[in-house]
């Protein structure tokens, strides 16, 4: 008879998951970076295979069980008690994992398999018609996956609880009509021609080799350690955890753009340094997981944007750049170097857009989002209304597919209610460096000193250490003093760009 717990017990049990979860991890990292085109198929049914065994795990009636049990033995603990929350937050997954049965889990899986490789050759080809079939059959699963979930307003607001739970699309219009104002404004007053000190950093020839060479130091100073991390590349950069000391990340360099391999790193590093961060145990578990998909992207932009697109960055690193490249920076100077990482400039690519424009980026995919899964919006019809949203809010006709809507990856891995999280990041990770200066003094000054510790630090303390024991607005409540909103993000940005 077992004479553990049925909270050590359930620990146990979640820990099995996890090592069937980062087994199934591996091979998609497998997947993006050397898997051979035509082991697709095989890789879709080992997909599938593993994610009906997860369900079926997560999901027993031991499982069940196990997880009434440890509710009751915890029941008296305080409400806000780290074992207590665990229990609570492993529960509510459940309930909605159980609404879901093992075949159509699979069936999901194995198309998303399909519909990523579909979504490479389509964008490579540039030609739609590849992908709209394999995305027209992610949309109804996804609709399916909504109707069994259940919903008590719309199918988008039930499939985006899976990155940022308790959001709304009715919360995040309050934030995001306000946002869209202030930033087309800002990009009427901020779109203009380079000076003459900037250094040429799009469009000319900057061989991959040499832009390794800059990535490397700055995955030094940041303190990415390859002695349990290592970096890839894919076509389109991300970052995982495949164990408590495998941490990876890919990135992808241009050979026309010599910034945008650069930052890339920086953004993984980000998403990176806060899973290392994270609690080792109880492994599997909200103690030791990211809060949601918005603070993990508002690290991995404070890290990208507040840090990498800083001017006391830009001055530092004006002497390893001119080094390397030193004809596209000579007679250029650190301050036409800083004006150039952050030109603000409407541009067709999300991943490649500056400060300014990146949310309204993100808000076209989220109302197309909308009109898909909300309003009946055929897939065939998706191009048309992406090129009309694009034309409203950044002032562009998309000429491009593969710079239009094939450009992102996340359609194809049926990631509906993912984007917004990309914009939440951005305001999150301004309220928290309102609170990181109250705290530590100027961030610029700290990153001129190089006092990156220091700062790594002050995010292990206040977010990182804490796992997922708060919901992200309790999590901003208790770090701010503040709910999430838009104003210390168009503060900072006005405060940067016009002051």
């Amino acid at each position: 008879m077992n004479q553990d717990s049925a909270y050590d017990q359930l620990m146990a049990k979640k820990k099995e998951i996890r090592l069937l979860g980062t087994i199934q991890q591996t091979l998609y990292w497998d997947q993006v970076t050397t898997m051979p085109t035509k082991a697709a198929t095989w890789r879709g049914d080992q997909s599938a295979f593993l994610s009906g065994l997860l369900h079926e795990t997560s999901t027993s009636p031991e499982m069940k069980q196990l997880m009434a049990d440890a509710e009751n033995e915890k029941s008296n603990l305080p409400d806000l008690h780290p074992e207590k929350v665990n229990v609570a937050k492993l529960k509510r997954t459940m309930l909605r994992e159980q609404r879901l049965d093992a075949k159509f889990v699979e069936k999901l899986s194995r198309c998303r398999i399909n519909g990523y490789h579909a979504w490479e050759k389509a964008k490579k080809e540039k030609k739609f018609e590849l992908f709209a079939g394999p995305l027209a059959e992610l949309v109804e699963l996804k609709l399916e996956a909504a109707d069994r979930l259940g919903y008590e307003t719309n199918p988008w607001d039930t499939l985006a609880q899976d990155f940022e739970w308790g959001v709304s699309s009715k919360e995040l219009d309050r934030i995001f009509t306000p946002l869209q104002q202030e930033l087309t404004k800002l990009v009427k007053q901020l779109d203009r021609e380079p000076s003459d000190h900037c250094p040429k950093l799009v469009g000319g020839a900057y061989p991959i080799e040499k832009q390794k060479e800059l990535t490397k130091q700055l995955v030094r100073e940041f303190g990415f350690s390859e002695e349990n991390g290592y970096i890839a590349e894919s076509s389109h950069p991300f970052s995982i955890t495949l164990g408590p000391d495998d941490f990876r990340i890919t990135t992808r360099f241009m050979p026309n753009d010599l910034m945008s391999g650069f930052m890339a790193t920086a953004h993984e590093i980000g998403h990176s340094l806060y899973e290392r961060g994270l609690p080792k145990k109880p492994i599997g578990t909200p103690l030791a997981e990211a809060v949601s998909s918005g603070i993990h992207e508002s690290q991995s932009l404070f890290w990208e944007n507040r840090i990498a697109r800083s001017q006391p960055f830009a001055e530092k690193w004006f002497s390893a750049f001119s080094k390397v490249f030193p004809e596209t920076f000579a007679g250029k100077t650190p301050a036409g170097f800083f004006e150039a990482i952050n030109r603000v400039k409407p541009d067709f690519i999300r991943v490649e857009a500056d400060e300014v424009t990146y949310s309204l980026h993100v808000i076209i995919r989220f109302e197309i989002e909308k009109a898909l899964i909300n309003d009946g919006l055929s897939v065939r019809e998706l191009p048309e209304l992406w090129n009309a949203k694009v034309k409203d809010y950044l002032g562009l006709e998309v000429q491009d597919i593969a710079k239009g809507c094939l450009q992102d990856v996340h359609w194809s891995e049926g990631l509906f209610g993912y984007f917004p999280s990309y914009a939440l990041g951005h305001l999150m990770s301004a309220q928290f460096c309102e609170t990181m200066e109250k705290d530590l003094g100027p961030i610029n000054e700290m990153i001129a000193s190089n006092q990156y510790p220091k700062i790594l630090e002050w995010l292990n303390t206040n977010i990182h250490k804490k796992g997922n024991i708060l919901d992200a607005p309790q999590l901003m409540q208790e770090i701010t003093g503040k709910q999430l909103n838009e104003k210390a993000f168009v503060s900072y940005l006005k405060k940067k760009f016009l002051d």
